[in-house]
C-alpha cells in the first residue's frame, strides 16, 4: 500500500475560503515529510493523497501525521479502479493473511457520476469479500472495517483509520507572539494556539548573565519541541535581569512583580510587531500566583494595544500538566533553572495592584520605560527553527544553515547579510525611503502590436526606441527606477533621470505557444553578466506560472529560476522575479479565473519566497481582480469578492512571504491600480513599492500612434506624470525594502 489517504474535517467547512486552507495543509505535510522519501502530496476531492516512496517507512510516516494540525484522521492506503470486480481483487491481494472475527466495508462516492450509491458499493464489494474469506459481516462492531472511497477515475481502500492532532493546518491563521517561560504553562499555551492555525512566535526573558544560561537552554529546547508541530519558529531572547535591577533601585518592593510584567509586554508587542504579529499569548491561569488575579491580569494587559490571549485561563494544573505530559514538553519544563521570575522577586507582592499607583512607579523608572523598551528590543536576539532539517548531500550540517537558513530576519527567511554589489543595485533602485517606486518600459510584443493598431501600419525598432525613450525621459524623475528591455530600450536608459536605478529584463517577450505550460526562454545574445556590463543595476525576469499546473511542466519552470538565482548570486546583482498567473484555457481577465487568482496568487508567493531560488524581490499580481470586488470602484456587477473577502486574500499573500514585495499593474487602469493600492494599505500589508508600467503610460499608445512624439511627450508631461503620482500618492503606506530584514537603514545590510 503506497499511498496514504489524509482527511481533514474543521477545513471542509471554510466554504470558498477552503481551497486557502487545503493548499496549506498540502503544503504542510510536503514540508513535514521532505525527508521521509514521500514521492507527492496532492489534495484530491475532499481529501489529500500522500503518495510514498520505496524507501519511506511507515512508522515515521504516521508519527509526522499525527503532529499535523488540520489533519482529521489517515490511513495508509491501496489504489484500485472504480471496477468492482478489479477493485475487490486489489483489496483481497492487501488484506494478506488478515483473519477478522468480522468485517464490514464503509464505501464513500465522492463523484456522484457513479451508477452505484455508496450502500451498494457496500453489499457489492462486501459480498465478494465475503464470498472470497468466509468472514462474519458485521455491521455494527466489526473487527475490520474496510473503508473504500470512490472518486473521479479510480477508487481508494484502507484497513482502518488513525486519528490526526484536528485543527487547523499551521499558519491559516495569522502570527503571534508567545511569552514563553520555560516552565509547564506556556509552552501548553503556544500548542493551543498552534492548533488554531496560528503561527507561534516565541518570547523569552532571561537573566543572564546575573543567573546562568540554564532557562535560554531550557526554552531552545522547548522551541525545538514545538517547532516539530508548526514547523517554522522563531525564538527572541531577551535580557532582563539589568532592567530588573533597575526597576528594584527605583520601585516599591509589593509593585515589581506587576512592573516587570508590564515591560515584558510592551517588549513583547514591539517584537511581536516586528514580526506582524498580531496578538500576544501567554500561559497565565487566573489565581495561579500574584501576578495573575483579576486585578494584576488587568493592569498588566492594560499596556498593550494588541489583544493578549490566554488560553489556560481557566484550566487547572493537572490538566495543563498532563497536556504538557502528552506534548512531550513536560520532560524539559521541570529541569530546574533560574529563570528571570526567581530574580528579585519581593517577599509579599501586590495582589490587586491599582493602575493610577502603578503608572506613578513606573514614571519614577531611570531610564525611562520607553528608553528600557527601545534598549530591551534592540539587543533581542534571534534564532530560528525549522523541522525537519533536510541537509544538502553535498554540505556539511553547518554548511547547509547556512545557505537554506542563514541568519534570520525578523520577518521571514533572508540572510541578514547582502553582499555588496546586491545591496547596491536595491539601493539604486529604490527612492530616499526605502521604497522601491519603479516605472516599467519593458513590453515588446503587445507594445508593438498595440502601436501598429493605433498607427494603422508597420512599427520600426526606431519607432519602438523612441516610444521607450520618451516614456523614460518623462517618467523616471518621479520615479526611482525604471524597467526596461534590451533588445529596444539601452537608448531609453541613457535618458533616464540621474535618480534613476536602472533594471534590465532577461528573459524574451512572450512564451513558448507550441506545447502546454507557458514555457520560458532568456534572450540568445544576453547573460546577467553583460546586462550587468549595460549598465543594469538588477535584473528581472518574467515567468507565467501557476502552483496548479503539473509536476513535470513546474520543476522545469522552478530549476529555470534557480539557474538564474545562481547567475546573478555569481554576478552579484539583484534578482527581481515576476511571476503572472494564468491556467490553460480560461480567460485570465474573467469570473471564473478570478475566482481561482487568489489562491494562484498565494501559491506562487509561497513558492518564490524560498532561499533556493536567490530572488530578492518578487514582483507580483495583486491577488485579486479588482473588476469582480463587490464595492470597487472598478467593479462590473458580478461578486467574486467582498471587499473582506479581498483584504483577507492581501493579508493571506503577504503573509506567506518572507522576502521584500512589490506589485505590478499587470495592465489595468491607473485607476484600479492606485485603488488596489488602497485596499493593500487597508489591509495594513506590509509592501515594498510597485513597479508599474502600462497604468501609467498606455492611454498614451494612441497619441504616439495617431499624432505623433511631440504630442506624446506632451500627453506623457500631462497624463502620464499625473498616472505615476497617482501611483506615488498610493505608495504612502509603503514600507522600506530592508525593513524586511529587521533593520532601519540599508547600511545595517553590509
Amino acid at each position: 500500500m503506497k499511498s496514504v489517504i489524509v482527511h481533514y474535517q474543521e477545513i471542509a467547512l471554510k466554504g470558498r475560503n477552503r481551497p486557502y486552507f487545503v493548499e496549506r495543509l498540502v503544503r504542510n505535510l510536503r514540508e513535514s515529510t521532505a525527508d521521509l522519501d514521500v514521492a507527492e502530496v496532492r489534495a484530491l476531492v475532499g481529501r489529500i493523497e500522500l503518495v510514498l516512496g520505496p524507501a519511506a517507512e511507515w512508522d515515521a510516516v504516521r508519527e509526522r501525521l499525527r503532529r499535523a494540525f488540520g489533519v482529521a484522521n489517515f490511513a495508509q492506503a491501496g489504489r484500485g479502479p472504480l471496477d468492482l470486480d478489479a477493485l475487490a481483487a486489489e483489496i483481497l491481494r492487501d488484506l494478506g493473511d488478515r483473519d477478522p472475527a468480522s468485517f464490514r466495508v464503509s464505501a464513500r462516492r465522492a463523484d456522484k457520476r457513479f451508477p452505484l450509491t455508496s450502500p451498494e458499493i457496500e453489499r457489492e464489494l462486501g459480498g465478494r469479500i465475503k464470498m472470497a474469506r468466509g468472514w462474519r459481516v458485521d455491521l455494527e462492531h466489526p473487527a475490520l472495517t474496510i473503508h473504500v472511497e470512490f472518486l473521479t477515475k479510480q477508487a481508494f481502500y484502507s484497513f482502518g483509520r488513525e486519528p490526526g492532532a484536528g485543527g487547523l493546518p499551521a499558519g491559516v491563521s495569522g502570527r503571534v507572539a508567545c511569552l514563553l517561560s520555560g516552565g509547564i504553562d506556556s509552552p501548553v499555551a503556544a500548542y493551543r494556539m498552534m492548533r488554531r492555525g496560528c503561527r507561534v512566535h516565541f518570547v523569552h526573558f532571561h537573566s543572564y548573565p546575573i543567573l546562568s544560561r540554564a532557562s535560554q537552554e531550557k526554552v531552545r529546547e522547548l522551541s525545538t519541541i514545538l517547532t516539530r508541530y508548526q514547523l517554522q519558529s522563531r525564538l527572541y531572547l531577551v535580557a532582563f535581569g539589568e532592567i530588573q535591577q533597575q526597576v528594584v533601585l527605583s520601585v516599591p518592593a509589593p509593585l515589581r512583580v506587576v512592573i516587570y510584567r508590564r515591560l515584558m509586554m510592551r517588549i513583547a508587542e514591539r517584537l511581536a510587531r516586528r514580526s506582524h504579529a498580531r496578538a500576544l499569548v501567554t500561559g497565565e491561569v487566573v489565581g495561579q500566583v500574584a501576578s495573575q488575579t483579576l486585578e494584576n491580569l488587568a493592569v498588566i494587559g492594560s499596556v498593550a494595544a494588541m489583544p493578549i490571549l490566554r488560553p489556560l485561563v481557566g484550566c487547572d494544573k493537572d490538566e495543563i500538566t498532563a497536556e504538557a505530559q502528552a506534548l512531550g514538553t513536560y520532560p524539559v519544563s521541570i529541569i530546574p533553572d533560574q529563570d528571570c521570575c526567581t530574580l528579585f522577586t519581593p517577599r509579599h507582592p501586590a495582589t490587586r495592584a491599582r493602575l493610577s499607583v502603578v503608572e506613578k512607579a513606573e514614571r519614577a523608572l531611570r531610564p525611562s520605560v520607553d528608553e528600557i523598551v527601545e534598549a530591551a528590543v534592540a539587543a533581542a536576539i534571534v534564532e530560528d527553527f525549522q523541522f525537519p532539517v533536510v541537509e544538502s548531500k553535498a554540505a556539511s550540517r553547518e554548511g547547509t544553515r547556512n545557505e537554506e537558513r542563514g541568519m534570520r530576519n525578523e520577518l521571514g527567511g533572508l540572510a541578514v547579510k547582502l553582499t555588496p554589489g546586491k545591496l547596491a543595485g536595491m539601493k539604486a533602485v529604490s527612492n530616499a525611503r526605502g521604497v522601491i517606486a519603479a516605472a516599467a518600459m519593458d513590453q515588446r510584443g503587445s507594445l508593438q502590436k498595440a502601436l501598429a493598431k493605433e498607427k494603422g501600419g508597420e512599427i520600426t525598432d526606431a519607432m519602438l526606441e523612441e516610444f521607450k525613450s520618451l516614456v523614460t525621459e518623462v517618467l523616471t524623475p518621479h520615479a526611482s527606477a525604471i524597467l526596461l528591455d534590451p533588445e529596444w530600450g539601452l537608448p531609453a536608459s541613457k535618458r533616464r533621470a540621474k535618480n534613476a536605478g536602472l533594471l534590465l529584463a532577461y528573459e524574451k517577450t512572450g512564451y513558448d505557444k507550441t506545447g502546454p505550460g507557458r514555457l520560458p526562454d532568456l534572450l540568445d545574445h544576453w547573460s546577467v553578466r553583460r546586462l550587468k556590463e549595460a549598465d543594469a543595476d538588477c535584473v528581472k525576469i518574467l515567468l507565467y506560472y501557476t502552483p496548479f499546473d503539473p509536476k513535470p511542466i513546474n520543476d522545469r519552470k522552478h530549476a529555470w529560476v534557480e539557474r538564474i538565482g545562481d547567475e546573478c548570486r555569481a554576478n552579484d546583482i539583484p534578482f527581481f522575479l515576476e511571476f503572472v498567473c494564468y491556467e490553460e484555457g480560461v480567460d485570465e481577465k474573467g469570473f471564473d479565473f478570478a475566482r481561482k487568482k487568489p489562491e494562484a496568487v498565494v501559491g506562487s508567493m509561497a513558492e518564490f519566497t524560498k532561499d533556493r531560488y536567490g530572488v530578492d524581490v518578487m514582483k507580483v499580481e495583486v491577488p485579486v481582480n479588482m473588476k469582480f470586488v463587490e464595492g470597487a470602484k472598478a467593479f462590473g456587477g458580478e461578486k467574486a469578492y467582498s471587499k473582506a473577502d479581498t483584504i483577507d486574500w492581501f493579508r493571506r499573500a503577504a503573509g506567506v512571504a518572507t522576502r521584500p514585495f512589490i506589485y505590478l499593474s499587470a495592465g489595468v487602469s491607473n485607476a484600479e491600480f492606485t485603488e488596489s493600492l488602497a485596499l493593500a494599505t487597508e489591509a495594513d500589508v506590509r509592501f515594498a513599492g510597485v513597479l508599474c508600467g502600462r497604468a501609467t503610460w498606455k492611454d498614451g499608445i494612441p497619441v504616439y500612434g495617431k499624432q505623433g512624439a511631440e504630442a506624446f511627450r506632451a500627453w506623457l508631461q500631462a497624463d502620464g506624470v499625473k498616472n505615476i503620482n497617482n501611483v506615488n500618492d498610493g505608495l504612502k503606506a509603503a514600507s522600506a525594502w530592508y525593513s524586511f530584514y529587521g533593520v532601519s537603514s540599508p547600511d545595517a545590510l553590509a
